[in-house]
């Protein structure tokens, strides 16, 4: 399994800090953040299953406008090789954002670059050579791990999540160079869905159109997730301060998996 190495060597960093933690931890691990943060929730949400062996019912990870850092060079996805339920893993895209289509063949960035007439001769020269899927005209650098969900707004519908096939990712998340950077407007739609207010703001207000449509589904696993996750309620005050628990020794619940993330 490969990872983006910068954002690899953040989260082993921030991982050792957290290790004591999550070997004291009894319930359910939830590794959520935004951009930047969602990756870097994912891969700690990786490193947790691969290193403690943390049961995969007792680990999510939710990431929002984030780019995917992590391919796998033997044909499964990571969540597979790790065990993990794709459930487990949800990314949220919202319709113009540029960010999580950064390290995708779909993506603006790729695309304005395949526009270079003398770039693909080289990407043919370079599968000749070594036979691996990366840098083709189907695939950049990384895929998106679990489920992909996007945020949209339909003009009778009102904001909607929509869970996205796995084989229609790269299509569904396609965003042209002009859509992007093709006037103030453009620019301007794209940095604002980026912003994490709009992540916010659009999935509360599909979450309370979704319990408005379906009113009995009060269970609902993504329904109440947005509810949650879009929750502005502040801790108690009287909440005691945390303090850092001591290493423990102890083995984890269950071996640890054998699929290792490494710096690709």
């Amino acid at each position: 399994l490969l990872a983006h190495s910068g954002i690899l060597g953040i989260a082993e960093e921030m991982y050792r800090d957290l290790e004591p933690w999550l070997r004291d931890s009894g319930g359910e691990l939830v590794f959520a953040g935004h951009s930047l943060g969602g990756a870097l929730g994912m891969l700690l949400c990786f490193l947790a299953r691969s290193r403690l062996g943390l049961g995969p019912d007792r680990l999510r990870s939710l990431s929002f406008g984030s780019p995917p850092v992590t391919t796998s060079t033997t044909g499964t996805s990571c969540c597979q090789a790790l065990g993990l339920p794709e459930s487990a893993v949800r990314s949220f895209v919202l319709d113009k954002d540029p960010i999580p289509r950064s390290f995708l063949a779909s993506g603006p960035t790729y695309q304005l670059a395949m526009r270079q007439q003398w770039l693909r001769p080289l990407l043919s020269a370079r599968q000749l050579l070594f036979q691996d899927s990366l840098l083709s005209e189907d695939k950049f650098l990384y895929d998106f791990e679990g489920q992909v969900f996007m945020v949209r707004w339909q003009q009778e519908e009102g904001y909607e999540v929509e869970l996205v096939p796995k084989d229609r990712i790269l299509e569904e998340l396609a965003l042209e160079p002009e859509e992007v950077a093709g006037g103030a407007m453009s620019l301007f739609r794209a940095v604002s869905d980026h912003n994490h207010f709009n992540y916010t703001a659009e999935l509360a207000a599909a979450a309370a159109l979704l319990r408005k449509k379906r009113p009995s589904s009060v269970n609902d696993d993504l329904l109440m997730g947005c509810e949650r996750l879009t929750s502005r309620t502040p801790p108690p005050e009287s909440a005691a301060p945390r303090t850092r628990p001591p290493p423990l020794p102890a083995a984890p619940s269950q071996p640890p998996a054998k699929a290792k993330i490494q710096p690709g």
